[in-house]
């Protein structure tokens, strides 16, 4: 079971991952569909960089402490 959900675990941090850094090639085309402007467009990626790195931080802390072996 555990290493399951550490795979698991890793997939869904390297699809935030995926998100994070091909969020540049859609930036207008969000901003574009949902009527937002840049500014609106970037704070909301902003956040959510804020988030991920805090979340990675903390995922690596806890899968270390779980897992250390």
């Amino acid at each position: 079971m555990g290493s399951g959900y550490s795979a698991f675990t890793l997939f869904l941090y390297n699809s935030c991952l995926g998100v994070f850094l091909s969020y540049g090639v859609f930036f207008t085309r969000v901003s574009r569909e949902y009527n937002l402007p840049a500014s609106s467009t970037s704070i909301v990626f902003g956040v959510f960089a804020v988030f991920f790195s805090f979340s990675s931080l903390l995922l690596g802390l806890f899968m270390n402490k779980k897992w250390s072996g």
